[in-house]
């Protein structure tokens, strides 16, 4: 009979308990390092992406994606496995990622491996965590409201409102001037329009009322001045120039025939009380392990990171990434085809010929003309690129080094936001679904998370690595844990909690 060491014994009953490892932390503190680290000195782990930009192919400057030498030897999931310029319908989103890394856990399971999250979007790593804790999407999942399956009919450019649950709003609608009322009627119809200062190639201008075919802006202050009519609480929420938001929230009105700001009142109200403890349920024993910087030394290796980019190179993958958006956006295609013909029937020959020449250069891969791009969507959200394709469109060809300066510190200030973000997102939304979740009777699996102290990089073995490795042997051999003020000094406030730990 063959023998079964304890030591494997040991292992294939935690995998039995479906655990898993993660490292979160702000960008630039080492999160990725640490989890190599952690992979290597592990009996068996392999390493799953949780960080929202680097799901894209290519750009590794941009996206901040491990080299292959600093992945060292580590097969690495979900990393690179999107086309940046996908389709807006086929982005990934949140649901998207916790279904694929769902399957990657398992499959990880399965194999007897450990699986060690990391990166830097904590709400795509809550949610892969815990059950439930998805928020609906604007008006979806509220109770007695539904999104109607077709847009209001349009007759004669009225809007049909005798079905709205607001009565009050279907007269405000119908109370419009005659061109705001048939610039709402069409608006569910129109393309993204992503910036108020010019239309994107192949937009319908022809569609909307007169006043707003040659202004773009024009077009975007109108769609604020309706929204304050219909709903003040949301018009005065958003900037007038901001187009997207504006455009939303009265397609939300339309939606679900209420005022916009009553509809996220009441998502806010039933998210928080799904939100309760017997919500949240952990699908995993989990061991976070938060990688941690005071502000002023993450700074300055931000600021040092920030300059590095720039010197390797990131101004070519900001070129390159820019005419990808560009010819993608004068690809030929049928809606580009039947824009042509519009201009061409419409006796609109300049632009007619402008969209086929922007088209057959796109196809034979030549340069075409700049287009708008929505910085807050896909790829292009990512640091860095909104002030390099700034810069590099104001001064094409040419180099300004003060230009070139502001944008670096531009990408610089944004980063540094970027971090505060992560470090008010744990706090103020993945600690407290931690709590709720250890509180709650039917909790599921145990949650512990642990500070490791990631200020001076000179003492990375000692409080960070070492630290570590240690937590998270003793969490898969399921042993007692240590106080996590025990483990660093700035647990206590960081965590706002004496005692997180638990026994298995």
């Amino acid at each position: 009979m063959r023998n079964v060491s304890l030591t494997s014994l040991h292992a294939a009953q935690r995998l039995q308990r479906m655990s898993v490892v993660a490292v979160i932390g702000t960008t630039g503190v080492g999160k990725s390092q640490l989890a190599v680290e952690l992979a290597q000195r592990l009996e068996a782990a392999e390493i799953i992406n949780c960080d929202a930009m680097q799901l894209y192919a290519g750009l590794p400057l941009l996206t901040n994606k491990a080299t292959r030498a600093e992945q060292g030897g580590i097969k690495h999931h979900l990393l690179g496995v999107c086309d940046p310029m996908a389709p807006k319908a086929n982005e990934w989103d949140v649901k998207d990622y916790v279904h694929e890394a769902t399957k990657v856990v398992s499959q990880l399971h399965d194999q007897r491996k450990t699986p060690i999250l990391v990166g830097g979007t904590t709400y795509y790593l809550q949610n892969l965590l815990f059950a439930g804790g998805l928020a609906p999407t604007a008006y979806g999942g509220i109770s007695g409201v539904r999104a109607r399956s077709k847009w209001p009919p349009i007759s004669s450019d009225r809007i049909d409102t005798s079905a709205f649950a607001d009565a009050s709003l279907a007269a405000d609608i119908q109370s419009l001037p005659s061109d705001e009322h048939a610039l709402l009627a069409i608006l569910p119809g129109l393309p993204p329009l992503s910036s108020p200062f010019s239309f994107p190639p192949d937009f319908p201008v022809h569609l909307l009322p007169e006043p707003y075919r040659k202004d773009s802006l024009k077009l975007a202050n109108m769609l604020n001045e309706i929204l304050l009519k219909l709903d003040p609480v949301s018009g005065n929420k958003w900037p007038k120039n901001d187009v997207r938001k504006n455009r939303r929230a009265l397609e939300i009105c339309l939606e679900t025939g209420l005022r916009t700001s009553d509809v996220y009142a009441m998502q806010k109200r039933e998210t928080a009380a799904e939100l309760q403890p017997s919500g949240g349920t952990a699908k995993y024993r989990s061991l976070i392990l938060w990688l941690y910087s005071e502000p002023k030394e993450l700074e300055a290796r931000l600021l040092a990171r920030a300059n590095k980019m720039v010197q390797s190179g990131l101004l070519g993958e900001v070129a390159t990434l820019r005419r990808a958006f560009d010819r993608a956006a004068y690809r030929p295609s049928l809606a580009a085809i039947s824009s042509i013909l519009r201009d061409v029937i419409s006796l609109r020959w300049q632009s007619a010929y402008r969209r086929s020449e922007m088209s057959i250069r796109s196809l034979l891969g030549l340069s075409v003309a700049p287009v708008s791009i929505d910085y807050s969507r896909g790829i292009a959200q990512s640091l860095g690129f909104r002030p390099f394709d700034t810069y590099l469109n104001l001064l094409p060809g040419h180099t300004d080094e003060k230009a070139l300066a502001k944008a670096n510190e531009q990408m610089f200030f944004g980063t540094r936001q970027y971090a505060r973000r992560q470090v008010k997102w744990i706090r103020k939304q993945l600690l407290p679904l931690i709590d709720r979740n250890q509180a709650a009777p039917d909790r599921g699996h145990d949650t512990l998370i642990y500070v490791l102290d990631a200020t001076d990089l000179s003492q990375w073995q000692e409080r960070v690595a070492d630290p570590a490795i240690a937590l998270t042997r003793a969490f898969l051999d399921e042993r007692n844990m240590p106080k996590t003020d025990e483990v660093s000094s700035r647990a206590g406030a960081l965590l706002a909690q004496a005692d997180r730990a638990h026994a298995p």
